[in-house]
């Protein structure tokens, strides 16, 4: 019984397995980042295809924080760092200190901190989107009730911070959209929204947010999501109003409405303007789409369509999670200090050291 327990203590108290669950839960930090989390379906269902909805849903990538997929590599690292701490301070009761002791001391105290960082992340982040026309401007829901931290306090007796809004104003000046062509058909590269934030009636920043460059601003990191649009057609005389990707019933046929292309057209010679143009979709796959540009009438299963003009949103996405950055710090202070352990000091030790008899 001895054994086995010395063995399961070997286990809990190693670097490798320290080493193993802080790669897995920095992971699962960066998809958290990368990945908006806790948003309605319908977010998901329009920023990205239903495969691969359901699959970051199946793994529990779209609420990552109460997953178990990092809970529990979680809990396991704060055993670990509870083990390592006991048998350290154990060692130094024994009164046979050396500087390796105090550099795995150092090292420890360093995973402690980003344990308490991921613990943090767990508790009190929380992230919502936004959507902006050009020219439109909103504050910022503050969704503490969406924390964990907020149904977890008050049974100890604490509070949490009610729901609120920001004290400043996002302002969306244009948004722009960047195409490439492959293989005839125009595809997205970027989109950027030009925001500014408005504090007390002043601009206090201005950014252009495009997809890998988000704005931070209040505590807040603002990314750019995905887009809106509202499109109108004439259809026999008739206005219609619909949405990117909305069915359509053409006589016996049913269409899909394809997202308006348009903004600039990115090739070798430059960017080149894009006159709007939509393509309805058949329901055939073998089908060739109908493409309808702005103001020209088109003849679709027999009915007159036109396409008259459309408008379009932003689509920002928000999160707030103030132990990021203090997760990066000690991070690079741990890696850091096991660079010296496994460089510096193990070759030392090693080269220069006669063997402990």
């Amino acid at each position: 019984m001895k054994n086995v327990f010395k063995k399961i203590w070997a286990v809990l108290t190693s670097l490798g397995l320290a080493v193993m669950l802080i790669l897995i839960l920095a992971v699962f930090q960066v998809i958290g980042s990368v990945v908006p989390q806790n948003m309605e379906p319908e977010y998901y269902a329009e920023a990205w295809s239903p495969g691969t909805y359901e699959t970051l849903k199946t793994f529990g990538l779209l609420s990552i924080f109460r997953s178990p997929v990092f809970v529990v590599p979680a809990v396991l690292l704060g055993v670990n760092l509870a083990s390592c701490a006991i048998s350290i301070v154990a060692r130094f009761f024994t009164k046979k200190v050396t500087h390796r002791d105090f550099l795995s001391a150092l090292y420890h105290l360093a995973m402690f901190a980003m344990f308490a960082g991921f613990f943090t992340t767990f508790r009190v982040s929380f992230g919502g989107r936004i959507t902006l026309g050009p020219g439109d401007e909103t504050t910022v829901p503050l969704k503490w009730s969406e924390t964990n931290w907020y149904r977890f306090a008050p049974k100890f007796g604490l509070e949490a911070p009610p729901d609120a809004e920001s004290d400043f104003k996002i302002r969306l000046e244009s948004f722009d959209t960047a195409n490439v062509e492959m293989g005839g058909e125009l595809f997205v590269k970027d989109w950027t929204s030009s925001v500014q934030v408005i504090e007390n009636g002043e601009i206090v920043k201005e950014k252009d947010i495009e997809v890998n460059d988000p704005m931070v601003y209040g505590g807040l990191k603002f990314y750019q999501a995905a887009y809106d649009q509202r499109i109108t057609l004439e259809i026999d005389g008739e206005k219609v109003e619909t949405t990117a990707r909305a069915p359509l019933t053409l006589g016996d046929t049913d269409w899909q409405v394809r997202p308006v292309r348009h903004g600039t057209l990115l090739t070798d010679e430059g960017p080149e303007p894009i006159e709007p143009y939509l393509e309805l979709k058949p329901p055939d796959e073998a089908g060739e789409n109908v493409r309808l540009d702005r103001g020209k009438e088109t003849d679709v299963s027999g009915h007159n369509v036109t396409f008259i003009d459309f408008d379009e949103s932003s689509v920002l996405t928000y999160k707030r999670d103030p132990a990021v950055k203090y997760l990066w710090i000690f991070w690079m202070v741990f890696t850091g200090l096991i660079a010296v352990r496994v460089y510096i000091q193990e070759p030392y030790r090693r080269w220069f050291k006669k063997p402990e008899q």
